[in-house]
C-alpha cells in the first residue's frame, strides 16, 4: 500500500497548498550548508533505486535541521497507507517547492 506525507506549501500560484510525497520512495532528508540553513531536500528514488531526483524546499527558517526533523518525523510515523501530515514547527513556513531531477 502506497504511503505519502503531506506538506502544506505557502507559496505563490502554482506552487502553493498541499503536497504529497511518497514516503515509499524517500531515500533521505537533508539541509545543504551552502543554503545557509533555508533549504531542506528530500532525495527521491529514480529509476533503479537510483536517487535522481530532488524536492527542494525553500522555508522562512535558518534554523538547522528544523524542517528536516518535522519531515523524518511525518516519514517514520505513516503505518499502513494513511498519509502522515509534516507538523512545522511555530513560525516556520514552505514558501517554495521545487522537483528538480
Amino acid at each position: 500500500m502506497a504511503r505519502f506525507i503531506e506538506i502544506p506549501v505557502n507559496g505563490t500560484f502554482p506552487k502553493t497548498g498541499r503536497f504529497l510525497v511518497s514516503a515509499d520512495n524517500a531515500l533521505y532528508v537533508f539541509a545543504p550548508t551552502a543554503d545557509s540553513g533555508s533549504k531542506t531536500q528530500i532525495r527521491m528514488k529514480g529509476s533503479g533505486g537510483v536517487g535522481a531526483t530532488r524536492v527542494v524546499l525553500t522555508h522562512t527558517t535558518t534554523t538547522t535541521g528544523a524542517v528536516k526533523d518535522a519531515i523524518n518525523k511525518a516519514l517514520t510515523s505513516n503505518p499502513g497507507g494513511k498519509k502522515a501530515f509534516v507538523d512545522l514547527p511555530a513560525g516556520i513556513t514552505i514558501t517554495n517547492i521545487e522537483i528538480l531531477g
